[in-house]
């Protein structure tokens, strides 16, 4: 396991408790805060176990917190961003007036966009975003295949869900961003439904 140093936290916990390469900066942050936090904690009280060894309870502590993905939803037409990761489009048609080569997108999972019928019918109205939400997950279940390659995408490093729609609020980017992080927060496969 390749390992890099980080400086408080080095000292006080094995190589393998070192952070990967692969975390991000902010999941690395995120580890550094809560170890600087707890250490902290532990130095008031005591830096030795019972039998005069330094406690290893730091370590056990941010190694048994579960790594939850970054995932982020973007509208196709914004500029492509340093953190973005590996940017898929989740729309069941090419967006209007954008080149392939501009939209700068690793994959196109049109199999997992809403069905024609359900975005005829939503026509992102807030209104009907609850009932689309419940709709939209239902078809996502039929196609849990491509959801879980998505998921383990986002498990080796950021994602950017790309979507065209106006409203960044209520679209499928949203819903899906939903049901990824409810996978990787259960670490199962989970139905859509």
């Amino acid at each position: 396991m390749e390992t890099r140093s980080t400086g408080l936290v080095s000292g006080l916990c094995t190589p393998e408790t070192n952070f990967t390469h692969q975390e991000s900066t902010l999941q690395a942050n995120a580890r550094i805060g809560v170890a600087q936090a707890l250490f902290a904690v532990e130095t008031e009280t005591s830096n030795r176990n019972s039998s005069g060894q330094r406690s290893n309870a730091l370590c056990e502590i941010t190694d048994s917190r579960e790594e939850i993905p970054i995932i982020r939803i973007k509208r196709i037409y914004d500029p492509q961003g340093p953190d973005d990761g590996f940017r898929v489009l989740v729309d069941r048609l090419w967006p209007r007036g954008l080149s392939k080569a501009r939209a700068k997108v690793d994959e196109w999972r049109r199999e997992i966009a809403p069905s024609n019928d359900l975005r005829k019918w939503f026509q992102h109205d807030p209104e009907k975003f609850e009932e689309f939400r419940k709709r939209y997950r239902k078809e996502l279940s039929e196609h849990m295949g491509s959801v879980e390659k998505l998921s383990e995408r986002a498990r080796t490093g950021d994602l950017t869900i790309l979507y065209s729609a106006h409203d960044q609020e209520h679209n499928n980017a949203v819903v899906l961003k939903e049901l990824l992080e409810e996978i990787a927060k259960n670490g199962r496969r989970r139905q859509a439904g």
